[in-house]
């Protein structure tokens, strides 16, 4: 490789991002001609902030899913935050709020923009504070 072409990744990583985005790319669309895959990682905890270990288990499901994508399935990657146990908890009662608010808490954004600059394959439901049945 030319070092004038030299792989830059703030040069390149945005156009295809918002191509995936405007795309829908990487949305499940329900499709019955083709086997379905459901692909499911560790959920991080909303009390705490992504480190390098979440990006290695999100690289592995995250590859793992565009492999199925490209032999032809249907997969479903779903992100969301996990709502239970003693980090959650914590993190309740610090902010005054039902653990599940607490995971919906402006849908972490911070952590949402680290995993969309990553590229991930994921799907993010979008739940909001109006929400009666956490």
């Amino acid at each position: 490789m030319d070092k004038d072409q030299r792989y830059v990744p703030q040069n390149i990583e945005p156009k295809w991002q918002q191509f995936w985005h405007e795309n829908k790319t990487y949305y499940a669309k329900r499709d019955d001609s083709k086997p379905k895959f459901y692909a499911l990682v560790m959920f991080p905890y909303p009390s705490g902030d992504l480190h390098m270990g979440h990006m290695r288990n999100y690289t592995i499901g995250d590859l793992t899913a565009r492999y199925k994508t490209m032999r032809g399935y249907n997969v479903m990657n779903p992100m969301g935050w996990d709502a239970f146990g003693l980090p959650a908890e914590n993190a309740a009662i610090k902010d005054g709020k039902h653990p599940a608010l607490v995971a919906c808490d402006l849908q972490r954004p911070a952590a949402i923009d680290q995993l969309e600059q990553l590229g991930k394959q994921i799907q993010i439901p979008v739940y909001s504070e109006e929400r009666t049945d956490p």
